[in-house]
């Protein structure tokens, strides 16, 4: 099985346009893409597929796509891919355990599943800002603590 989007960018561009725009009579008589028939018989997996109702959806399910689709990516490449989720997490609020709410996409952040490149890590910037303070004494105070 291939995902649908990998045969498209892949050396075979011209077979995925053809089975893209080429139509053949399916089982049931109906004309039917070649693509949506190698998808219905699970020759090629379509992860494009997407719920369409995301103000309805629940914030759990919500969250369980964005788990399942864009764990490990950053908020800048889920916003570009799916922008209408996207106004939904940043929209929402969400009762943490504590009873505090926040926004879907800071729970996102926070558990993991999604990476803010602008947070840094506190740990690493303190060392890092103590350090070049150090060697600044260490050159401009001739040696001098």
């Amino acid at each position: 099985m291939e995902v649908i989007n990998q045969f498209a960018h892949s050396k075979d561009t011209y077979v995925y346009q053809l089975c893209r725009t080429r139509k053949i009579k399916g089982e049931d008589g109906k004309e039917i893409r070649i693509l949506d028939l190698l998808i219905k018989e699970g020759t090629l997996i379509d992860k494009s597929i997407t719920p369409r109702g995301w103000g309805t959806m629940s914030d759990e399910d919500l969250i369980h796509y964005v788990r399942s689709n864009y764990y490990g990516s950053n908020i800048t490449e889920f916003q570009r891919s799916e922008s209408q989720a996207y106004r939904q997490a940043r929209t929402r609020r969400m009762q943490t355990e504590d009873g505090r709410k926040i926004r879907v996409l800071d729970f996102l952040v926070r558990e993991g599943t999604l990476i803010n490149r602008k947070e840094t890590n506190p740990s690493i910037t303190a060392s890092a800002e103590k350090e070049v303070l150090e060697n600044m004494l260490d050159e401009y105070s001739g040696g001098k603590k």
